[in-house]
């Protein structure tokens, strides 16, 4: 029993430890994604309920979203930007709960990549 070398049994449990962590990581940001993508779905149950309820159609666009968090509509003096800037302010407001749902999930991404590149030179330094 002496002559039993302890560590690798303690790099292993290490690396155990290191996978359990990932796992446990990739699953919570899983669960998050999940919600993400989900929220958009209650928008257009939202609006058949007030359909049903009263009986017109009310649509939705992302300046009600964009107002309520108190962003300003853009005004330029080019009446083509302008134009695309109203047609880009007035999209269905489930269009632009998935294209921030999208982004979101993209800089969630994009993020965790870069985080653990520098783990990663980080731990060849050290």
């Amino acid at each position: 029993m002496d002559d039993i070398d302890p560590e690798p049994f303690e790099l292993r449990q290490k690396r155990v430890a290191a996978e359990l962590e990932k796992a446990q990581s990739r699953a919570s940001s899983e669960e998050f994604l999940s919600l993400l993508f989900g929220i958009p779905i209650f928008i257009p149950i939202f609006q058949s309920w007030q359909w049903l309820r009263y009986g017109e159609w009310h649509p939705l666009t992302s300046a009600v979203v964009l107002d309520a968090i108190l962003v300003q509509r853009p005004y330029v003096s080019w009446v083509g930007i302008q134009k695309i800037i109203d047609s880009a302010w007035d999209i269905p407001l489930i269009v632009f709960a998935y294209i921030t749902c999208i982004l979101i999930w993209l800089l969630i991404v994009v993020a965790d990549e870069f985080l653990s590149r520098i783990m990663a030179l980080l731990k060849r330094v050290i």
